[in-house]
């Protein structure tokens, strides 16, 4: 049976890759290290029959406030949209709600908004309400963007040796 749970870092990072309703789970790498105290990961969104919904190959997800706490995702309490932090040092710093059972997103470029929008909206994992978050970017006056789709590159004979490019979870 596949299992949706990753854990790296001797324990400290443990998190269910699942939604709420098991119709949509995530993929990530190994953190890695963007300065002395934060970290992030490449990560990837599917159907749970495996179909790529979301990748974007030149940016890392991000940990979420609280930091106390290693969440990369809030899932809302349906399962279809997601909220995570999508990062690349000087190039992207975006807040992004993924609606992945209707195929689009919502991006908010932080290094302009500085997390006001996602700070009102006051989202607690798996507690929040898909539709009445969607109202409020809406009424925001955000606008719906495709699903990014990168192709994402298979692991050569050197990955699986040295076990480097590992997709989670298998």
């Amino acid at each position: 049976m596949k299992s949706y749970i990753y854990s790296d870092l001797k324990g400290l990072i443990n998190i269910d890759t699942l939604s709420t309703h098991n119709g949509f789970y995530y993929r990530v790498q190994k953190p890695v290290s963007i300065n002395m105290s934060n970290f992030a990961c490449r990560i990837a969104f599917y159907d749970i029959n495996k179909l790529l919904l979301y990748y974007r190959h030149d940016t890392f997800a991000h940990w979420l406030k609280p930091f106390q706490s290693i969440n990369l995702v809030f899932w809302s309490k349906q399962g279809n949209v997601v909220y995570f932090y999508e990062y690349a040092r000087n190039k992207v710093y975006d807040s992004i709600f993924l609606h992945l059972q209707e195929g689009y997103c919502y991006r908010i470029n932080e290094m302009q908004n500085n997390f006001a929008i996602v700070d009102s909206l006051q989202l607690k994992d798996m507690q929040y309400d898909e539709e009445d978050i969607i109202k409020k970017l809406q009424e925001h006056g955000l606008r719906q963007q495709p699903l990014i789709k990168d192709r994402i590159l298979g692991r050569d004979f050197f990955d699986r040796l040295f076990i480097r490019n590992k997709w989670y979870p298998e």
